[in-house]
C-alpha cells in the first residue's frame, strides 16, 4: 500500500512594505503605527521587510484603512493645489532639463549601436549576437518614445517601461544562454517561429549569471528582486486602478472630496511626471546601458573607447542615484 506524502504547504506570498503602503494609499506614518501596535506581522526576508498577502488583504478590505486612505488623499489634494499654483512651472523646467539630458544618454547609446551595424549580417545570421543587436533597435526606439511622452507630460508614459525591460532582458538572455541547449532552442524559436520567450526564463538566467560574477551565493535573492521589479512594472502596463486614478483631479468642498476632472491629455500635476521621469532614468535608461555593455563588450567586441564611454555613464547613473 502506497502512502501518499502530504503536500508541503505553499509559502505565503509576501509583499514589500513600500508596495503595500502605496497600494493602500495611506500615510506611511499611519502604516507604521499599525505596524508598531501589531496589526500585522512583518516578515524579514533577505534583509527586506514584507507583509503577508493574508495580512495585506485584511488591511485592504478594512473600512478603517479605507477611511485613513481618504484622509491622506484629502491632504494630498491640498498639497497638489498649492503646488499647482506655486511650483508647477518649477517642476516643468526640471522635467524639461532632465529629458534633454536623458536624450543625450540615449543618443550616445544609439551612436555606439550604429557603429557596429556593418559587422553583422542581420538578414542571414541567426546568432545570439544578432538577436541582441536587433532587440536594441527596439530598446533605443522605446527610450526615445518615453522621452517624448514625458516631455509632453503624459502620465501613462509608464506603460512603455515594461516593454523596454523585456527587450533588454531578452537581449541579455540570448547572450548569456547562447552555449546552452535551452538558449539555442529558444533562439531558433524566436527567429523561425516568431515566438515570445517568457520573461521568467530571462530572470532565471540573469540571476544565475549575476551569481557567477558576484559569487555571493544569493541567486534566489537576485531572482526575487528581478521578479518584484517586473511585477511592479507590469502593474504600470496593465489597467490597474491606482495607475489610472493617481493623477485624478479633485477639490475640497463642503467638507467633502469632490470630483473636478481628469487629464485626458497632459498631466496637470507636474510633480507626478517629474517623479516618473526620475524613475525612468534609474529603471530604464541605466539598465539599457548596463545591458548593452553586458551584451556586446566581449561578444562584438566593443572598442576600448566605447567601453570607457559606457562604463563612465554607468558610474554617473550610480552617483546620481546615490544623491537622490
Amino acid at each position: 500500500m502506497n502512502i501518499k506524502k502530504p503536500k508541503k504547504p505553499k509559502p505565503e506570498t509576501l509583499i514589500p512594505l513600500n508596495d503595500a503602503i502605496y497600494t493602500l494609499g495611506v500615510a506611511p506614518q499611519q502604516f507604521n503605527v499599525w505596524r508598531d501596535i501589531g496589526s500585522f506581522k512583518v516578515i524579514n526576508k533577505n534583509g527586506k521587510d514584507y507583509i503577508t498577502l493574508t495580512d495585506f488583504k485584511k488591511l485592504a478590505y478594512s473600512e478603517n484603512v479605507h477611511k485613513s486612505a481618504l484622509v491622506f488623499f484629502t491632504f494630498d489634494i491640498v498639497r497638489r493645489e498649492k503646488e499647482r499654483l506655486q511650483k508647477n512651472d518649477v517642476f516643468l523646467l526640471k522635467n524639461s532639463k532632465e529629458i534633454d539630458e536623458y536624450r543625450g544618454y540615449i543618443k550616445t547609446l544609439e551612436n555606439i549601436h550604429a557603429t557596429y551595424h556593418n559587422r553583422l549580417d542581420i538578414l542571414h545570421t541567426e546568432s545570439a549576437l544578432v538577436a541582441a543587436y536587433i532587440l536594441y533597435y527596439k530598446v533605443i526606439n522605446l527610450l526615445y518614445m518615453t522621452c517624448l511622452c514625458l516631455e509632453n507630460l503624459y502620465w501613462h508614459s509608464f506603460t512603455l517601461l515594461r516593454p523596454i525591460d523585456e527587450a533588454i532582458d531578452l537581449a541579455k538572455y540570448f547572450i548569456i544562454t547562447e552555449d546552452t541547449a535551452e538558449g539555442r532552442n529558444n533562439l531558433k524559436k524566436w527567429f523561425r517561429l516568431n515566438e515570445i520567450i517568457p520573461h521568467s526564463y530571462c530572470r532565471k538566467a540573469e540571476s544565475e549569471y549575476t551569481d557567477t560574477i558576484i559569487k555571493d551565493g544569493k541567486k534566489d535573492v537576485h531572482e526575487e528582486h528581478l521578479r518584484e521589479l517586473y511585477k511592479k512594472k507590469s502593474k504600470m502596463l496593465h489597467p490597474t486602478h491606482h495607475g489610472i486614478i493617481e493623477p485624478y483631479r479633485a477639490k475640497i468642498g463642503n467638507g467633502r472630496i469632490m470630483y473636478q476632472g481628469v487629464d485626458y491629455g497632459p498631466c496637470s500635476y507636474h510633480r507626478k511626471v517629474v517623479e516618473l521621469t526620475d524613475f525612468f532614468v534609474d529603471f530604464s535608461i541605466q539598465p539599457a546601458v548596463q545591458g548593452f555593455y553586458i551584451c556586446f563588450h566581449k561578444h562584438m567586441p566593443l572598442t576600448e573607447e566605447d567601453q570607457k564611454t559606457l562604463l563612465s555613464l554607468i558610474r554617473k547613473f550610480q552617483e546620481e542615484a546615490d544623491r537622490r
